[in-house]
Parts: C-alpha cells; structure tokens; sequence
C-alpha cells in the first residue's frame, strides 16, 4: 500500500467544515454577550475569533495541498497563482478581522457610527474580493474540466455559486452556508486521490 500524502488535508477539511458553523454560532452568542455586559457598541475578542483563527490556519495546509495534488496528480500548475492568491486572502482578511476587533475591544465602547461604517465597510471588501477569487477558480477548473475528475468539477460549481452570491452581498448568507459543503467536497476530492494511490 502507498502511503497517500493526501489523507491528512481529507481529515482536516472535515474538521472544517465541523469547525466553521460551531464558530458562526459562537460568534452570535458573542456578539449578543458583548452588546449584555459592555452595552451596545460594546466588543468582544473571544471563542469565535479564536475558531475563525484556527479555521484560517487549516485553510492554509488544505489549499496548498490542494495545490499540490493538482501539480502531481494532474501536471496542473494553471491555478498556482489563484490557489496562492486565496491563502493570502485568507489569512489577511483573518488578522484584519481580530486586529479591528482587537482595537475596538481595547477601546471600550465604540460610537456605533463607526462600528457600522467599519463593519459594512470590511464586510463589503471581504465578500467583493471572495467572490471575485471564488470565480475565477471556478473559472479556471472549468477550463481544465477533461483533464480534472468530476469531484474537483463539483467544487468548481460550489466555488463559482458562493462567488455569485458573495458579490450580490445580499446573499452573502448562501456563500456562508456553502462553506461546509465545500469544505466537504474537498475532503472527497482527497480521499478519492488517497484511493486512487492505494490502488496503484
């Protein structure tokens, strides 16, 4: 049997998607402890952030492994930029988040115009430029549909959805809810690969 290199990114992306709707939900319960003891403008640094962290670490170790297994799987290098690109954006809009909420922690109570202004403001950034990067992967895994299987076809439509919605801002919600099914077709995509070396 050959040891898949793959096995361990399949795991973690399963532990992603666990882990990302419990830090969603911890997030609200948060935000709505932070409003009852600090009062409205009131922010807290807390569990959420500290799951949205480790989620953002994770991210990481998955997408370049995916990256990897493009290149020595598929002889694919034509989403190297883009696949880089996404771990950059992850961990940038990540530590921007907790230094803004950092800030406005150490603060004390924020003048809820500011609070909107930066919320909507980051909020906008962040779905606009995901949804763009979303895309275009999707884009670009569209182009090389005969030479990728139908499991990397599938987080293409998921990547390309959750692009659209992310860029309405409306529907930024869908994009949301998406991200645990991507998180699991991913960890397909590598346990079909991990098979695929047993196999051989």
């Amino acid at each position: 049997m050959i040891e898949s290199p793959y096995r361990t990114a399949g795991w973690i992306a399963i532990v992603q998607a666990i882990l990302f709707p419990i830090s969603m939900v911890v997030g609200i319960v948060q935000g709505i402890a932070a409003r009852a003891m600090l009062g409205r403008g009131g922010v807290m640094v807390g569990p959420a952030d500290l799951g949205m962290l480790i989620f953002t670490l994770l991210s990481v170790y998955v997408l370049w492994t995916f990256r990897r297994l493009l290149n020595e799987r598929y002889a694919c290098h034509d989403l190297d930029t883009l696949l880089t690109v996404c771990i950059v954006w992850n961990v940038v809009t990540q530590l921007l988040t907790l230094a803004g909420g950092t800030i406005f922690m150490l603060s004390g109570r924020v003048p809820q115009p500011l609070m909107l202004m930066w919320a909507m403001g980051i909020f906008a950034l962040f779905m606009i430029s995901g949804g763009v990067i979303n895309i275009l992967v999707a884009v670009q895994l569209f182009r090389l549909k005969d030479q990728l299987n139908e499991t990397i076809h599938v987080y293409g439509w998921i990547c390309m959805i959750a692009g659209v919605c992310q860029l309405t801002l409306i529907l930024s919600p869908v994009a949301a809810i998406l991200m645990p099914v991507a998180c699991v077709v991913m960890a397909l995509i590598f346990f079909r690969e991990k098979d695929e070396l047993e196999f051989v």
